[in-house]
């Protein structure tokens, strides 16, 4: 249901961090987006359009471009901001105006009578948004785990008794519903406690 792109104005761009960061975006989608087939039912494709060499963006912010009402698909252009593209806050611009767009695309398929499948295109970028933390942000061995009485908020480290490294994360970060529902849905154990942790390795190692 959601699909990216990107316009690079300027050849300098290519292989750039904005241009790294934005191709794990789209991969991401990809890898999250399952069986979805464009064409079957209301649609979003989402252009990024990054200032270069060449030329910056004429608008700001979010738009609407074009609608093929054949593949029931409308194509949102966003222009990123030139601090946005020079600097280390990418990943999260494009979050942020993947959630924007959804919101765009529900209103203009609602004026059409059309269902934009809000919900499900909602829960690709948060399942996107979580992913793409736990694998920059927090990229561990194996498991996670989350909420323990004493911990700081934000993400840790914690070595446990079979020497790997595990994550802690605070139930106050934000982050954390999001995280606990993309590893749910892939099917990775999360833990509530370090004792936890010890007594899944434990389980493990008796099964061996």
């Amino acid at each position: 249901m959601i699909s990216i792109g990107t316009v690079l104005k300027g050849s300098e761009l290519s292989s750039s961090v904005v241009d790294q960061t934005m191709k794990a975006v789209t991969k991401a989608f990809s890898e999250l987006r399952g069986d979805f087939v464009f064409g079957s039912s209301p649609a979003l494709y989402v252009v990024f359009h990054v200032p270069g060499s060449m030329g910056c963006p004429d608008w700001d912010g979010l738009r609407e471009a074009t609608f093929s009402q054949s593949k029931q698909l409308l194509i949102v252009q966003v222009a990123v901001p030139e601090d946005v593209a020079r600097g280390d806050k990418v990943r999260e611009f494009m979050i942020e105006s993947l959630y924007g767009a959804n919101a765009v695309a529900f209103e203009f398929f609602r004026q059409k009578n059309m269902n934009y499948p809000l919900e499900d295109a909602e829960k690709l970028v948060s399942n996107v948004e979580a992913k793409l933390f736990l694998e920059q942000d927090a990229p561990l061995n194996m498991f996670f785990v989350f909420k323990a009485p004493s911990m700081h908020r934000g993400v840790i480290g914690h070595l446990a008794t079979d020497g790997e490294v595990y994550a802690h994360m605070d139930d106050n970060d934000e982050r954390a519903e999001k995280c606990i529902a993309f590893l749910e849905k892939m099917n990775c154990p999360v833990f509530s406690t370090v004792d936890e942790i010890d007594a899944h390795i434990a389980r493990l190692e008796n099964d061996d």
